[in-house]
């Protein structure tokens, strides 16, 4: 018990004479600890290409787009994940790059494309809705459908399992 004690008494000096603090060490040690692992980035393909995707699945997310891009890189997209399987509408409010919009079904398989669309810095901006279902909104940049031969009823491919994270959100409807 006395040992015990001694020892206490020589940490508790140690952290006086020194000037260190607990929350200091905690701090140290955290930073010594190997960061958690990074995710895999997450891909939409169709045959060999794909493109690495920024998940949009919350109501912010899905609201804020591509919005004030000024670039796209070539292997790159924004893939807009729902809950449901329903009709999409999407716009290019403040987005400044043209883009190719696919929509997607529960199975991944393309239902629309509008190609090449606008950029759109002011309003009123034109409101891309088709009739079609969709799950998933894919958005790339413009030419690239072309590029690939993408049809209906094409299927891609995700690397992953998407999961929405935020159910019932209310987007204002354009």
């Amino acid at each position: 018990m006395r040992i015990h004690q001694t020892i206490a008494w020589g940490i508790v000096l140690l952290f006086m004479v020194t000037g260190a603090r607990a929350d200091d060490i905690a701090q140290q040690k955290a930073v010594e600890q190997p960061s958690a692992v990074e995710e895999e980035p997450k891909l939409v393909c169709f045959k060999s290409q794909c493109y690495q995707v920024e998940i949009a699945d919350t109501c912010i997310t899905r609201a804020k787009g591509l919005q004030l891009r000024e670039s796209l890189p070539a292997d790159r997209g924004m893939l807009f994940v729902f809950q449901s399987v329903e009709p999409r509408a999407i716009w290019m409010k403040d987005t400044l790059i043209p883009l190719d919009i696919i929509w997607l079904d529960e199975d991944r398989r393309v239902v629309a494309i509008e190609k090449n669309v606008p950029p759109c810095t002011q309003e009123p901006c034109a409101v891309y809705r088709p009739n079609a279902a969709t799950r998933f909104v894919l958005e790339i940049n413009a030419g690239q459908v072309q590029d690939l031969s993408l049809s209906l009823g094409s299927r891609m491919n995700f690397n992953w399992e998407p999961e929405p994270i935020h159910k019932g959100c209310q987007v204002r409807e354009r």
